[in-house]
């Protein structure tokens, strides 16, 4: 169940990563906060798929059996 929760907390921040590059450029103060905020979404974004692609092909695995 918990890697469930991690892929789903994963997806949402991976749909936040990509609704900030359709943000209209009127919602920002300036051309660089833009530009600051897509270079941090993209590295959260990046950051994000990996660890959902590493919880899902190791989800499972080293857990105790009883």
């Amino acid at each position: 169940m918990i890697p469930e929760i991690g892929i789903m907390v994963g997806s949402y921040i991976a749909f936040r990563c990509i609704e900030t590059f359709c943000t209209a450029e009127s919602k920002y103060s300036g051309s660089t906060a833009r530009v600051v905020t897509g270079v941090a979404a993209a590295l959260a974004l990046l950051v994000t798929v990996g660890v959902v692609l590493s919880l899902m092909t190791t989800s499972g695995t080293g857990l105790p059996t009883q």
